[in-house]
Formats: structure tokens, C-alpha cells, sequence
């Protein structure tokens, strides 16, 4: 993932559907149109720029051009040198999720990336609210007041990443983590889970829960993890690209780490 902002040309070339005028055309008279352009410049007048875009794969005609995309957004002021110069390289976004095609709402989230792996990370609901609006009704001070609490939250993700860094796991630990992990993916695992556990570069040999919950993370979404089949057949694993799936792991493997985090201490 890059680190300057996408101009309009790369977002249109990575996602057009966040251009769309209109919703399409088989919604519903009570559908409202919520468009991903008008949340943009809404948060560029705060100073948040996107990094990265991405859309859903869309075989329906019908639904070309409108479906689901994420865009991943940054600020200048809110990186490393400010809230999170304690927490190393990690630096805070906001990630965009939307959709003009009926499927799905638009939403607001907190996210992390992690500059030694390129890896976007993003925070659970349950953990710091996000913004959900359904497509009935849209309100621009919305977006400024969540975009506002995360900000404010900041310090707080801060903290709780800290907290997971000074967290040293036992072996146990780590690979009951590895295991819940595992089954937040697949309903039965093709792979053994203790194979999420292999960093991918030396600076990630690390016990704690933070390299831990990062290097389990990173082998989930990049795949490439050898395993087998049920019929004993060797086969490696996918990387993530379905937005959803990217939106499911990520939430549910942050909550899996903050549970640990807190847990520790109380």
C-alpha cells in the first residue's frame, strides 16, 4: 500500500464503482443514493486523503459499476510522530466501505496499517465505534462527528496497541491464538494453525501479542500457507481479496488480540 495520496485517475483505473452518480438502476424508489465522492471531499476538507481503493468483482451487468468498494484514508497530522510515536510503525485510517447496488450499507471504520509488513489492520466495532448508515438517509454531519470520535479515539488505539506489544505470550498462548484464528477463517482449517505462527521477516520472531496478532493476520491475508485437503491433497491457501471477507477476518481477529489485552489486565 502506498503512502501518498491516489489521485482521481488511479481511483478510477482501481475502483470506479466510487464514482457512480446514481444508484443502480433495480433499486428501490426508498433507496438512497449515500455517494462515496461527497464522503471524500467531506473528509478531504479535514485533511484525510485515500491511499488505496479496491472493488468488488461484479459478473451482473446490472450491478456493474455499482458494487461494494473500500478505500483506505490517511491524515498527515495523524501518524507515528504524534499519537502512535510510542507504538513504532503503525500508522492510523479510516477505511470506507459502500455500495450503490442494494447489497450493502455504507460504513466508517477505524483502521491501523503497519509500515514493516504493508498491512492494513482494522479495529472492531466492538472495540470503537464505527458508522453504519443505511441507504434510507444521509446526513454530512455524520461523517464529521465519527470522523471526529476517532480521532479522539486515537490515543486510546494507541494504548490498547501498546498494551499489545508488552504482552508476552506463552507458547500455549500463542498457539491457542493461532487456533482461534484459524476457525475465524475456516470452519474446519486445511492447514495446521501452528503454520500461522511462521513470520515472514526477521523483525517478527517477537513472543508478544502484538508480532503475534500481526504475523497471524499477514499469513491469513496474503496466504500462500501449505496444507492439505481432506483427501490428503497438498494445496496452498488464497490471499483475501473479497472486501468482506477482508472487513470479517480483520475486525474478528482485532477482537481476538484486545480480549488477550485485556484479560491481562485485569
Amino acid at each position: 500500500m502506498r503512502t501518498t495520496a491516489l489521485n482521481e485517475s488511479e481511483m478510477k483505473l482501481l475502483a470506479p464503482s466510487v464514482f457512480a452518480e446514481r444508484p443502480a438502476g433495480h433499486t428501490s424508489e426508498k433507496y438512497s443514493f449515500v455517494s462515496t465522492v461527497k464522503v471524500l471531499d467531506i473528509l478531504k476538507g479535514e485533511g484525510w486523503f485515500p491511499v488505496a481503493a479496491q472493488e468488488t468483482r461484479s459478473r451482473a451487468p446490472k450491478r456493474k459499476g455499482f458494487q461494494k468498494h473500500i478505500l483506505h484514508l490517511r491524515h498527515p497530522d495523524y501518524s507515528k510522530d504524534r499519537e502512535f510515536k510510542n507504538v513504532g510503525d503503525v500508522v492510523p485510517e479510516i477505511v470506507i466501505t459502500n455500495s450503490h447496488d442494494s447489497l450493502s450499507c455504507f460504513s466508517l471504520r477505524a483502521g491501523l496499517f503497519r509500515l514493516a509488513c504493508s498491512n492494513g489492520l482494522i479495529v472492531s466495532d466492538q472495540s470503537f465505534n464505527s458508522l453504519l448508515i443505511r441507504h434510507l438517509g444521509f446526513d454530512d454531519s455524520r461523517i464529521l462527528a465519527v470522523t471526529q470520535n476517532f480521532v479522539s479515539k486515537f490515543p486510546e488505539i494507541a494504548g490498547r496497541v501498546d498494551s499489545m506489544r508488552s504482552r508476552i505470550l506463552r507458547e500455549e498462548e500463542r498457539l491457542n491464538f493461532a487456533i482461534h484464528s484459524a476457525e475465524v477463517k475456516w470452519q474446519k482449517a486445511p492447514i495446521d494453525p501452528i503454520a500461522l505462527l511462521s513470520p515472514r521477516r526477521y523483525d517478527d520472531h517477537g513472543k508478544d501479542l502484538w508480532t503475534t496478532y500481526n504475523v497471524v493476520q499477514e499469513n491469513l491475508m496474503r496466504g500462500g500457507i501449505l496444507g492439505k485437503t481432506e483427501t490428503n491433497r497438498t494445496i496452498s491457501t488464497r490471499p483475501i481479496r473479497a472486501i468482506d471477507a477482508i472487513v470479517y477476518i480483520n475486525t474478528h481477529l482485532w477482537e481476538l488480540a484486545a480480549q488477550i489485552a485485556d484479560y491481562s489486565a485485569s
